[in-house]
């Protein structure tokens, strides 16, 4: 049940940032999905299980692509909340490196590490499209309309 929730607002996510959005956060809206199709075809290829005794390195690197490409946009892009979805992507990254590094980690620590992330981006990508809206209104509330009569 978890799993489809997360599918439905990520689809309402994307949906809105496509409709409503600007360049940063449409490349947002796009890596998202791409993560869970990557996901799709890396199970699809290596099997179904997913365990959290050990580092799963099919996720890490799915994690690695995603962290590059939320920083790449952030960089680039003139919105606070861009940094936070790279801070996001981030914790899932080093959670990888972590359950690396110590044997005392609850699977269930190293689950909620890689996975909760997903669920701040998804608010991110819609709170940030909803400022981007704002501002957008503002700033056409504050420009003079041309008139037709100059």
């Amino acid at each position: 049940m978890r799993y489809w929730l997360q599918i439905f607002l990520t689809g309402a996510a994307v949906v809105y940032c496509w409709r409503r959005g600007g360049q940063p956060e449409r490349a947002a809206a796009a890596v998202i999905p791409a993560m869970y199709l990557l996901d799709l075809m890396y199970h699809a290829i290596w099997g179904q299980v997913t365990t959290y005794d050990r580092v799963n390195v099919g996720h890490l690197v799915l994690d690695l692509a995603a962290l590059l490409a939320f920083v790449l946009i952030a960089v680039r892009a003139n919105r606070w909340w861009t940094l936070w979805l790279a801070s996001a992507q981030v914790v899932a990254v080093l959670s990888h490196f972590l359950r690396g590094l110590t044997s005392v980690m609850h699977p269930w620590v190293y689950a909620a590490m890689t996975r909760g992330p997903s669920w701040l981006e998804i608010v991110l990508l819609f709170v940030g499209t909803a400022l981007y809206q704002h501002r957008r209104r503002m700033r056409s509330m504050l420009l003079p309309r041309s008139s037709a009569r100059s």
